[in-house]
């Protein structure tokens, strides 16, 4: 895990090249690190797999914008690090819940259900949440 605050010329090239397989996963994506949010990247193989940009806001949840997995890397492994063996990590940023907001791709539903995701409706807004804490 590798965090960033910036969207170096790297991680630039990254999302460009995936932008299509990014849209279907997360449309309203827009590349935008900064101050109140977590932003990391999850190497494996030594190539980047995973990107992951997430706003917390003040109350601990961190809602997440991206957790782009590329496709060959999508066997649950990076998922569990994240949310599992990186899970003090996270609350060390202040993170006590991680919320998906209308997510409609069924693959990543079907992911985020194998990770221990509940779904809830918040602010009348259809999420899925796991409490770190």
């Amino acid at each position: 895990m590798l965090p960033f605050e910036n969207e170096g010329i790297l991680l630039q090239k990254f999302v460009a090249f995936y932008r299509k397989d990014i849209d279907s996963l997360f449309p309203d994506f827009n590349f935008n690190a900064g101050p109140d949010k977590i932003a990391f990247v999850v190497i494996r193989d030594l190539v980047i797999a995973n990107i992951f940009i997430a706003k917390i806001n003040p109350s601990g949840d961190a809602i997440v914008e991206i957790n782009y997995t590329l496709d060959k890397y999508r066997d649950y492994k990076i998922g569990r690090f994240i949310f599992e063996r990186e899970k003090e990590f996270l609350i060390s940023k202040g993170i006590k819940n991680i919320v998906y907001q209308n997510m409609k791709n069924k693959n990543h539903l079907r992911f985020l259900q194998v990770m221990g995701f509940k779904q809830m409706e918040i602010n009348g807004i259809d999420c899925q949440l796991k409490s770190l804490v």
